[in-house]
């Protein structure tokens, strides 16, 4: 059954939700999320739940303690549920590494996982709060900071300032522009 009903805006779905981060998170709430990141596929979401939920524990292993890198949870503020994520990584799946580039880090795995929320805006408000927390690390720094993704739809990301560089990285059998942006001091 279609819900025909009006999505809520920005301003309504911050006052919506919690935000979190993973490392943050207590164990209830980390079952939770991990059972929504398994049952994601790659027709539906773009993503493989076994492998994203592996890739969401190794990364968040490896963050620093005192560093902008985490895995963000956006949950419900009455109910406690998951409803969405997004990360700001060292790297993503090696896509740096490979193409020996030297950036501040990535965003990857954003991702509205209540699947009858997509498309009303609350993707645009996880990446809002990406870049938010992302150029706060860079005025902290003091000095511009390359921050690159991938996607299927650079067109969206070019709206929030990111640029196609030429390159494709192959994710689940599919190649995905590269995209990056520089984060300035403001």
């Amino acid at each position: 059954m279609r819900d025909d009903s009006p999505k809520p805006t920005n301003t309504q779905w911050r006052k919506k939700l919690d935000i979190m981060t993973y490392r943050r998170a207590d164990e209830s709430v980390r079952k939770a999320f991990r059972k929504l990141v398994l049952t994601l596929t790659p027709d539906d979401d773009d993503e493989n739940g076994p492998d994203t939920w592996e890739w969401v524990v190794a990364n968040n292993a490896i963050f620093p303690d005192d560093g902008p890198y985490d895995t963000f949870l956006f949950m419900d503020v009455d109910s406690g549920e998951v409803l969405a994520t997004g990360t700001f990584t060292i790297d993503d799946r090696d896509a740096l590494k490979t193409n020996g580039i030297e950036a501040f880090g990535v965003i990857g795995f954003v991702n509205v996982l209540q699947r009858e929320l997509r498309g009303g805006g609350l993707g645009n408000l996880v990446c809002e709060y990406l870049d938010e927390h992302i150029q706060d690390a860079v005025d902290r720094i003091g000095s511009p900071q390359d921050v690159y993704l991938f996607t299927e739809s650079p067109g969206y990301y070019a709206s929030r300032g990111f640029a196609e560089t030429g390159l494709k990285i192959l994710f689940l059998g599919k190649e995905e522009p590269l995209c990056r942006k520089t984060y300035v001091n403001q």
